[in-house]
């Protein structure tokens, strides 16, 4: 009898482990995008420059709810860390412990100029790299990033992340386009592959989001 409440015991203990997956280290990734293929004329008169990606989130150090960017008191201030953090590790009582950052030379406004690229690609726009070579019928796209998070809510038996990610397109200075998706997904561990996964998913949303505002462009 005694051994069976020692065991019962034990459980809750091995969930924090198994569910957390490594949860209280850094852990660092990269995220890889790629364009569908699709028949883009090279001759079309339609383009798009990406002028500017601004980064307007805000991070806290211990918030009310995990769908709030936070980070280490010692780097909350940080400002090359706040660019490049994208989730928070948590353990199976929802716990914040180790984060999630971008590699090295991926920001998460570079990954999300690169996303909206993929966009106006995808809708038979040239994406002009080089301000230089702007006409007068390029449309200029600045963007407001507002959220862009991952979290993990406890389960009994998985654990749920779930990201969101919220931009304001701003197109040829005047009309402004908001864009909102959430996406969550069920798994047995917090490993950061999951992480991704769940990411990557958001991400094809919001591609899918901005060419649906893309179509509706006069």
């Amino acid at each position: 009898m005694k051994i069976k409440n020692l065991l019962l015991a034990l459980i809750p203990i091995s969930l924090v482990f198994i569910l957390s997956g490594c949860a209280i280290k850094r852990g660092e990734v990269t995220i890889k995008q790629e364009a569908k293929e699709t028949k883009v004329n090279n001759n079309s008169q339609l383009s798009v420059f990406i002028k500017e990606v601004k980064d307007n989130r805000r991070f806290e150090f211990n918030p009310r709810d995990p769908n709030i960017p936070s980070l280490s008191p010692d780097e909350i201030n940080t400002k090359e860390v706040q660019a490049r953090a994208i989730a928070r590790k948590r353990n199976s009582y929802g716990k914040g412990l180790g984060d999630i950052l971008l590699k090295e030379g991926q920001t998460v406004s570079s990954l999300m100029k690169e996303n909206i690229e993929i966009a106006f690609l995808e809708s038979g726009y040239q994406v002009i790299k080089d301000e230089k070579n702007i006409t007068t019928d390029t449309k200029i796209v600045n963007v407001d990033i507002n959220k862009f998070w991952t979290w993990m809510t406890p389960g009994f038996w998985a654990i749920t992340l779930s990201t969101e990610i919220a931009t304001n397109l701003k197109i040829n200075t005047t009309k402004e386009n908001e864009i909102n998706v959430f996406t969550k997904g069920y798994y047995q561990t917090g490993l950061e592959s999951n992480f991704v996964e769940v990411i990557k998913n958001a991400l094809k949303l919001h591609i899918k989001e901005v060419k649906t505002k893309i179509d509706k462009m006069p």
